[in-house]
């Protein structure tokens, strides 16, 4: 069986997310949302339990008992991974002559994605996070106590019980006004790990990481998340390097898709601070 082109990019694709993704952590499935790699789709079950507990009253009669018996309301929403991008390069043959087009297309397209796609996926990715905070209500406006500003911050996340594992992505504002609070000092260990993945340390129970300020939302300082509430896949869909009919080369076509999805009954496990 013959090896497509999608199956030899996949892993020159990976590659660059690991490395250089501040939003890694957010692609794992959680118990809610069931994504399987290669489909189009992500299915998210919601479950409703409101009114599922009462107070017991042993003077009800059996018809008054059955009465306050209410259904299960389980439902599972389909989502469309409505991301899509083009990735089209064209490949001049004097680029390829010592060496073959499939090699020579994996490196142009490790390139492509680590400059382009990654930047794209995590502005994204924050970008869904940042709009569902709106939604619930759970952002406010900086202050001028950062340290009192990320207080406030996990404290929606831990009366949620959203709290474990919280990841808390901050723009450099907000980084340099924790650092130079002589309350929060980053760790050294790893010092260049660290700096790769964007990691500066933990405070207060979350995982701090720094990114840049193109990749957060218009006016956004900091979003702290519970990534086991989140689904963002992501994946090559197509692809093919093939010779140019109208050019002397080769020509690199892929068809990249992605999307981000929280569950709905866990989306106060989402917070953000805000300039404005």
């Amino acid at each position: 069986m013959a090896i497509t082109a999608s199956e030899i990019y996949s892993p020159v694709i990976d590659q660059p997310f690991d490395e250089e993704s501040y939003t890694k952590e957010l692609e794992g499935n959680n118990k809610e949302i069931k994504f399987e790699k290669g489909s189009k789709t992500v299915k998210v079950r919601t479950v409703v339990t409101d009114g599922a507990v009462t107070n017991h009253d042993a003077t009800d009669t059996f018809s008054e008992q059955i009465a306050g018996i209410v259904n299960v309301d389980s439902t599972i929403a389909t989502y469309t991974l409505d991301q899509q991008k083009d990735i089209k390069q064209f490949l001049d043959r004097t680029v390829i002559a010592t060496n073959n087009s499939i090699t020579e297309g994996g490196k142009v397209l490790h390139a492509i994605i680590a400059e382009q796609m990654v930047p794209l996926i995590d502005a994204y990715r924050l970008a869904v996070l940042a709009a569902i905070a709106v939604v619930t209500t759970q952002k406010f406006v900086a202050t001028a106590n950062g340290y009192a500003d990320m207080l406030k911050l996990r404290a929606y996340l831990v009366n949620a019980r959203q709290f474990k594992d919280t990841i808390a992505y901050v723009g450099t504002t907000t980084s340099t006004n924790l650092m130079t609070s002589s309350v929060f000092q980053p760790f050294t260990q790893g010092m260049e790990k660290s700096i790769r993945s964007g990691d500066i340390g933990m405070f207060l129970g979350m995982k701090v990481k720094e990114v840049p300020s193109d990749i957060l939302p218009a006016n956004t300082l900091a979003i702290a998340v519970n990534p086991n509430i989140v689904s963002a896949p992501r994946f090559l869909d197509d692809s093919k390097v093939g010779e140019s009919a109208a050019a002397f080369g080769s020509l690199l076509l892929c068809l990249y898709m992605y999307t981000c999805v929280v569950s709905t009954p866990k989306r106060k496990g989402v917070a953000t601070i805000t300039s404005v």
